[in-house]
């Protein structure tokens, strides 16, 4: 365990474990709301430089920055309410270019059906960096990402792979309708947010349901013709290996679709709905009781999986 890794886990044992259903989880649970479900709030940051370049525009960055929190949210099958914004604005933000961001952000809250009620704005000698808090409201139960069980199948809402070689990194569509719609039909384990890549973010799913179950780690198996690749994945600079575009589908990350666990006969439900994509439909693997991460090849091999994806570097 390195870098953010490291520090996510001593954060989580500083701040007391679960808490309320956080840390740990794509949003904290702050408690109930007064007879309309309950209360959850998430805060992302996006640096220049890292998440995004000085020449990318205000309404790129205002639907990146307000998307990456609401798909948290959707994460946990909540809606959005209210939102606080900190700008600290680097050199060469001109008055005009900072407004652009403003209506940029305001728009994409409203356009989700939230509420900008607050935020700070700053300068800094140095590189940009824009946070969003996110506050929303889950009419039914909070999903958590640390329900998984063995023999629960895998689902994605979405095809993988090649975001950050193209400029759907910023365009974030956050899958909150869609999260709405599966917790009210399906009885959901576990589910999260793919921001850091599949073979990432699913070991987290793994290591935290398996602490909740008090045994020793969970495994997955990936089916490899099963996988949904996004054209741009193609043109990723992780598809020039021997996996080719199915390695940018595995750790390429800022896809921002979500990635949900539930029963073998909840699957099969799921499978027959014609409501939704034939993506979704589709099956993407299983939770097995032998720790790690594989892939069942077309051929019926089976190979395990590096845990990759994209890891802030930290001293």
């Amino acid at each position: 365990m390195k870098g953010e890794e490291r520090d996510l886990a001593y954060l989580a044992k500083l701040l007391g474990g679960r808490g309320l259903l956080g840390p740990g989880d794509d949003a904290a649970v702050l408690g109930a709301a007064r007879g309309r479900g309950v209360r959850v709030a998430t805060m992302d940051p996006v640096v220049e430089g890292r998440h995004f370049l000085p020449s990318d525009s205000p309404r790129d960055l205002g639907q990146k920055l307000v998307g990456r929190n609401f798909s948290d949210l959707a994460a946990m099958a909540a809606l959005p309410e209210e939102v606080l914004v900190s700008f600290v604005f680097g050199p060469g933000w001109t008055y005009r270019r900072r407004c652009a961001l403003y209506r940029a952000v305001d728009r994409q809250v409203r356009r989700f059906g939230g509420r900008w009620v607050g935020g700070d704005v700053a300068g800094i000698q140095g590189p940009s960096v824009f946070s969003l808090t996110a506050l929303g409201r889950c009419p039914g139960r909070p999903i958590p990402r640390d329900g998984l069980r063995p023999g629960d199948v895998l689902h994605v809402t979405g095809p993988l792979g090649g975001a950050p070689s193209t400029r759907r990194h910023l365009r974030v569509e956050p899958r909150l309708d869609l999260a709405q719609k599966l917790s009210q039909r399906f009885p959901l384990h576990a589910m999260i947010d793919l921001s850091d890549g599949l073979a990432l973010d699913l070991p987290r799913m793994l290591r935290a349901s398996s602490a909740r179950l008090g045994q020793p780690c969970l495994g997955a198996e990936l089916f490899e013709g099963a996988l949904p690749l996004h054209p741009s994945a193609r043109r990723s600079p992780l598809a020039r290996g021997a996996m080719g575009a199915l390695a940018a589908a595995l750790g390429d990350g800022e896809d921002f679709e979500l990635c949900l666990g539930l029963s073998a006969r909840a699957s099969k439900r799921l499978e027959g709905d014609g409501s939704f994509s034939r993506i979704l439909r589709r099956p993407i693997g299983r939770v097995c009781p032998e720790p790690g991460l594989f892939l069942l090849r077309e051929d019926g091999t089976r190979i395990r999986l590096r845990e990759e994806g994209y890891l802030h570097e930290l001293p």
